[in-house]
This record gives C-alpha cells, sequence and structure tokens, in this order.
C-alpha cells in the first residue's frame, strides 16, 4: 500500500532517533529531524498503548519503518509490511539491529503472511487508499490471534476545510513577516484546498469515516479522536534547522488547540478496536 504526496529518497534513514538534517531534499517532512519526530511520535504512541512487551505486531504500511523500530525496541515481535521497494530498503535499515522483519508485499491473501499469527496489526495512514475496505478488514481478522487488536492512524484530507487552509495561510505570513525564512509561502488558502479537493477525487481517497465504518463491521471499537495533522505543511519550509524543531512544536500546539476548540477540523483519526469472536 502506498501513500501520497510521500517522498521516500533512497539514502533516508527513517529512525527517528537517527534522523539527520537533509536540506538536500527541500521541504519534506524527511528535511529537519524534530519535524519528522514531532510527526510520528503520537503514532509510536498509541500503537505502544494499545500492544505490549512480546506481542506479535504488524505495522501495514510501514514506510521507513521509524513506528516499528520504536515498537522493535520496546520488545514487540515487528513485521513491518509495505508494498514499496523504496520504503522497504529504507526500513531495513532504521530496523538494523533489531529483531523486526520487513516484508515487501500488498496487504491481503497474497502477502504470505499465516492466519492467526499476530496480536496486533497497526494500519498506519493507509486504509483510505484501500479500494476494497471489507476484503482488507476480513484479512486482518484472519491474521489476528482469537481476542487480537487493531490500531487505526488514518489521514482524512476530506476534513481540510476553508478554515484549516486560511489558518495554514495565517501561520506562515506570520512566521514570514517575523523574519522566518521559509522556502516559499504555501498557496493562497482558496488555491490550497482547491489542490487537496483536487487530490481527494484525483486519487479516490476513501473518507475516514467509511474507514472507521468498515473496520467497526469486524471489530469492537473503542472511543475514535480527531487530532491536528496539517502542521507540517508550514513547518517543514522552515530553512533554518535550528527554529525548525521550536516552531513546528508551537504549530502542532496551535492547530491541536483549535482541533479541541472546535475552530478547526481534525485531520488525524485514531482508534482501536478488538476483533469478535
Amino acid at each position: 500500500m502506498g501513500k501520497h504526496g510521500m517522498e521516500h529518497p533512497a539514502d533516508v534513514d527513517g529512525a527517528l532517533d537517527r534522523l539527520v538534517q537533509r536540506p538536500e531534499v527541500g521541504p519534506s517532512r524527511w528535511r529537519h529531524p524534530a519535524v519528522a519526530r514531532l510527526l510520528y511520535a503520537p503514532g509510536v504512541e498509541q500503537a505502544l498503548a494499545a500492544s505490549a512487551p512480546g506481542q506479535r505486531v504488524l505495522d501495514v504500511g510501514a514506510g521507513l519503518g521509524s513506528v516499528a523500530r520504536a515498537l522493535a525496541l520496546a520488545g514487540r515481535h515487528v513485521t513491518a509490511l509495505d508494498a514499496a521497494a523504496v520504503a522497504c530498503a529504507g526500513a531495513r535499515r532504521t530496523l538494523q539491529g533489531t529483531a523486526a522483519v520487513v516484508v515487501e508485499a500488498r496487504f491481503g491473501p497474497a502477502d504470505g503472511l499465516a492466519a492467526g499469527s499476530f496480536d496486533v496489526i497497526r494500519f498506519g495512514r493507509v486504509l483510505h487508499h484501500v479500494p476494497d475496505l471489507a476484503a482488507a478488514v476480513d484479512h486482518a481478522v484472519e491474521l489476528l490471534a482469537v481476542g487480537g487488536r487493531v490500531v487505526v492512524e488514518e489521514f482524512a484530507p476530506e476534513q481540510i476545510d476553508e478554515r484549516l487552509a486560511g489558518w495554514l495561510s495565517v501561520q506562515a505570513e506570520a512566521l514570514a513577516a517575523a523574519g522566518v525564512a521559509l522556502d516559499a509561502l504555501p498557496p493562497s488558502a482558496a488555491r490550497s484546498l482547491a489542490d487537496w479537493q483536487a487530490k481527494v477525487a484525483r486519487l479516490a481517497l476513501i473518507p475516514a469515516a467509511v474507514v472507521q465504518a468498515a473496520v467497526a463491521r469486524r471489530f469492537a471499537l473503542g472511543a475514535a479522536r480527531w487530532e491536528a495533522g496539517l502542521w507540517p505543511d508550514v513547518a517543514k519550509r522552515i530553512v533554518d534547522p535550528a527554529q525548525a524543531g521550536t516552531i513546528a512544536h508551537r504549530l502542532a500546539a496551535a492547530e491541536a488547540e483549535g482541533v479541541c476548540s472546535g475552530a478547526l477540523p481534525g485531520v488525524i483519526l485514531r482508534f482501536e478496536g478488538t476483533r469478535y469472536d
């Protein structure tokens, strides 16, 4: 399962604790380690809270293996699965020194994974790409042991509206006015919103609520949480690495406050579920 808009430079080490400054990749999430760490930290926290040491965890859509590495170092038996060869190559570097296994395959009956071989399956922002959600959820049930759990972190681009697009423009303009060097300002709010809507249509991205309903058919779900997640669109444009970490935290906190107050929509949906047995 690939991810739209994901940069996978072939020689980037995705481990959160070893990511180095990469100015040559331009404005991307890989440019500053502080931005990458902040972006992945909530996913790591969710996956750790939903699993236990010694459990067998499948990370679907593992990318460069940042979350998988954290799980492996915390004592989980991790299998990192991704359909992209370049992502798997990066994950193998990231996971060096751990017992985690990398599988290059598309999640489904042909992935070669054994029935009942996992206690937890994590879906990392991938289900909104899957045309046959029912089949994917059924496969998850098959791979899980009795009492197994799914951990879902889902990006919901359909939630992006004029409020959030406007907020991003205001943040970037305020940083520039304060003398913070950015590669470029984001497009206007109207243009940004139109671009997002066009991407959703072009890639036929599935709404997060539809994903949640599909998972609920086979799993007893816990409480869902809507969270901030678009702040990196500004943070990754910051040129100075000394400023990137501090400003990224401020942006993330400000967006989170807007989501909590209802002033901004959440674009990350998190929930967990236990297999019906």
